[in-house]
Formats: structure tokens, sequence, C-alpha cells
């Protein structure tokens, strides 16, 4: 066998795959790759629910993936020009998260958009 021919192989992950981060390493004949990271599932962040207190605002999100962190980001307009990031909020489990600001809403607005992204 030539060791420097280039070969490639396909795989399918398990549908139960739960969600995280994980290395990918091929192993042929006892020689393993160097690891690629991976996430696994991509699910889109929900916001579930929010509360206003005062100035105060609190979301509370769904399909959190670990190992991320998630801005909660505000604008005043749509299309937004910017959005600004007014709070953050690093994962250590996959799952729900809360994420909120203090002194961010002035009830004087006549609108404001909130978004929650991550990274």
């Amino acid at each position: 066998m030539n060791s420097n021919v280039e070969v490639s192989t396909e795989f399918t992950l398990p549908a139960t795959l739960p969600a995280g981060t994980y290395q990918l390493m091929a192993v042929a004949n006892g020689i393993a790759s160097d690891p690629v990271p991976f996430t696994i599932p991509l699910t889109a962040r929900i916001i579930t629910s929010f509360n206003f207190d005062g100035g105060n605002a609190l979301f509370n999100c769904a399909n959190g993936l670990a190992g991320r962190t998630y801005f909660l980001l505000t604008s005043t307009e749509i299309p937004a020009t910017p959005w600004n990031i007014i709070a953050t909020n690093f994962l250590q489990t996959n799952g729900p998260f809360t994420i909120g600001a203090s002194n961010i809403v002035t009830f004087d607005e006549l609108q404001r958009y909130f978004t929650v992204r991550a990274q």
C-alpha cells in the first residue's frame, strides 16, 4: 500500500446523537488523523418568553448549545443598522437558558426590537 495516496470515506451520524461539540478522527491501521471539531445539531434558539421589570429585560430561551456564547441584541429600527449587543451568556450545558439586561427599556420609546444570536 502506498502511503502517499489520498483516500476518503463517508459516514452517517446516528439520528439520536445528542447535541454537543465533538471531535472526529479517522483511524486506519491504528493511525488516527488529526481531530476535526464539529457541533451537532445546529438547532435554532427560540425565545420562549420575556419579562420586563422596570427598565430590565429577561429573556427565557430554548435550544441552547453548550460551549456557545449567546448574545442579546437590540435595536429601535428594523432593518437594524446595527444591532447593539446588550448582554451575553456562555452556556455550560445544553437546553434552556436565560439572558437579561439591566436598564435597557425606556418607556418613552415607541418601539424596541430584540433578538438572540449564537457564536
